[in-house]
């Protein structure tokens, strides 16, 4: 790719959604009603959506906040809790929880497993977040399969009137989002050369399987790289309202990665006699991508499901199933279970996730030549959460131009008693023994921010000039008093900070541009959904908590006169 020089780069300006599952879902919802609040004595005066985000023409999200995103992009159902969350001030978590966990969210239908996991879900206290899919399988699938893609398209579909089908240039969208481009950020399962990812394996005991590999030996450094567990960050793109037809805004990969022989897959078979160890038979088959995603993902890109991308974004099981053992694959294959979507980049975009999980189920009539064909032809691949390769979103809506960044960055996990927080940065490096006291007043160790630095642990390398001691140094930020001691709440600091990116050609990112980072921070000791506190009345409280303390006139004050002036307005 031949970069732009600096002076060549337009003022653009990016809002970015960390990923971290319900927390960043509840983050999210609450830090935009606070600041529709306080923007209402800002701009046209309406604490609108369209308003606060006039300036923004990119939205990158990771994750949890990609269910956000798509949600707020594609429903008015969604717009509108969130216009009641934000009128609602302090009984926001209250309007938020009637209105998308018991209206929407809370399952309602007739059959007895609906009934059965209502009351179980009400007696729990909300502390069953994925009680919504068992019972949808309960009742429609009878436990016959269990795929991370249904969930988000159960969930999307119930809390936001999200269907399956909906395409991401589908026309009917809510009007503040019309014109803005989407970046849904995830990660390509890409196994090195002498790495495999397991695709599809027969029953236990028996030897059939499917996998495949990159026939590269130089894939970026990732976080995993020890393990040679290698993703390579990828992106789907839309101009929201633009139509079935059009195409993406920014490339699939970068421009330079897609067209090298990153992206060449092998793919290998064995298939086993009727006894597990003898009569096996072997084939194997080899794709280029880059047409298919030239073709589906880019050109195509107006066809794609939103759910499907808002999974693939989501997939937060890559770690156990991407390169799984034979255990752990075996225990998915007597589940008949997806945790992770596959996708066909040679499918018409429109079936591309639904193509891949069939061709990967035929495999159990027997691994053949030509099924071993099918899937290279099909380019078969898995992906997996963005947080993989970068949790901020932020690489991506760089790439896309944006050179001011407002980021919504969260750490869960940390509860008022806790008197300190691991330290993520010392002269730039990770150092998990060293803490610093959780107080106002102290710097932030904002560790989404520190795998953007030198020393980070990005594709290719770090996107910024600078360690993270070195932002730490010359960070502007602020504190919100808070309104209660005992909360889900823990911190919330308002920020900004200048840094100089480097060349990183995973993302498709120049050197010598100036980002002008401003963020939020929510600090909490609840997590992304998967611990036992995670209750939605607990988040329920978490959304009411961020609203008030963002509502308080002093903090309000300040939010108007060092983040919203400037930055929003």
């Amino acid at each position: 790719r031949e970069f732009p020089s600096p002076t060549e780069i337009a003022v653009m300006a990016a809002w970015c959604g960390q990923g971290d599952g319900y927390l960043a879902l509840t983050v999210n919802v609450a830090v935009t009603a606070g600041l529709m609040q306080a923007s209402k004595s800002l701009g046209d005066g309406s604490g609108s959506l369209k308003d606060l985000f006039t300036k923004f023409p990119i939205m990158s999200s990771v994750s949890g906040s990609s269910w956000y995103m798509a949600s707020l992009l594609y429903s008015e159902k969604f717009v509108k809790l969130q216009e009641e969350v934000a009128a609602a001030k302090s009984d926001a978590g209250k309007v938020f929880h009637n209105g998308w966990v018991d209206k929407e969210y809370r399952p309602k239908g007739a059959s007895i497993a609906s009934i059965v996991w209502a009351k179980i879900l009400e007696a729990a206290g909300d502390n069953m977040n994925y009680g919504v899919l068992i019972s949808t399988i309960l009742e429609n699938n009878k436990l016959t399969n269990i795929t991370w893609l249904q969930y988000i398209e159960v969930l999307l579909s119930h809390t936001a009137g999200i269907e399956p089908s909906k395409p991401l240039g589908s026309t009917d969208v809510p009007s503040w989002g019309l014109s803005k481009t989407w970046l849904c950020n995830v990660s390509v399962v890409a196994p090195a050369a002498d790495t495999k990812s397991m695709l599809w394996k027969g029953k236990p005991l028996y030897q059939s399987h499917v996998s495949y590999s990159t026939t590269n030996t130089a894939l970026p450094v990732t976080p995993e790289s020890a393990l040679e567990k290698e993703y390579l960050p990828a992106r789907f793109s839309v101009k929201v309202g633009a139509g079935v037809d059009s195409s993406s805004t920014l490339s699939y990969c970068a421009t330079s990665v897609v067209n090298s022989s990153q992206l060449t897959l092998k793919y290998s078979g064995v298939e086993a006699g009727c006894l597990p160890w003898c009569c096996q038979d072997s084939f194997s088959s080899s794709a280029q991508l880059s047409n298919g995603i030239s073709a589906n993902f880019e050109k195509g890109a107006g066809h794609l499901s939103v759910s499907a991308c808002t999974a693939a974004s989501s997939a937060f099981l890559y770690g156990l199933v991407a390169y799984a053992g034979d255990i752990e694959y075996d225990v998915e294959t007597l589940l008949n279970t997806q945790f992770i979507p596959s996708v066909s980049a040679g499918s018409e975009p429109a079936d591309a996730f639904t193509s891949a999980p069939k061709m990967l189920s035929d495999l159990s009539a027997g691994v053949t030549q030509s099924s071993i064909d099918a899937l290279a032809s099909g380019g078969v691949h898995w992906l997996a959460d963005a947080g993989a390769t970068d949790i901020s979103g932020i690489a991506s809506a760089i790439a896309a131009g944006a050179t001011e960044v407002f980021a919504v960055f969260m750490q869960p996990g940390v509860g008022l008693d806790a008197k300190s927080i691991p330290k993520v940065s010392v002269d730039g490096e990770a150092d998990a023994n060293e803490v610093l006291p959780n107080i106002a007043g102290v710097a932030p160790e904002i560790w989404a921010l520190y795998m953007l630095c030198q020393g980070g642990t990005l594709p290719g390398g770090p996107v910024f000039a600078e360690t993270y001691k070195d932002l730490r140094g010359k960070m502007e930020f602020f504190d919100l008093k808070q309104t209660v001691d005992s909360s889900p709440l823990t911190r919330q600091v308002f920020g900004s900070v200048k840094a100089t990116t480097v060349s990183n050609k995973w993302f498709g990112i120049p050197p010598g541009l100036t980002i002008n980072l401003s963020f939020v921070y929510v600090i909490s000791s609840l997590g992304i959904g998967d611990s036992s506190s995670d209750t939605w009345n607990n988040y329920e409280q978490l959304i009411s908590d961020i609203v008030s303390t963002m509502s308080m006139p002093e903090n309000e004050k300040l939010i108007q006169d060092k983040v919203l002036k400037g930055t929003f307005f």
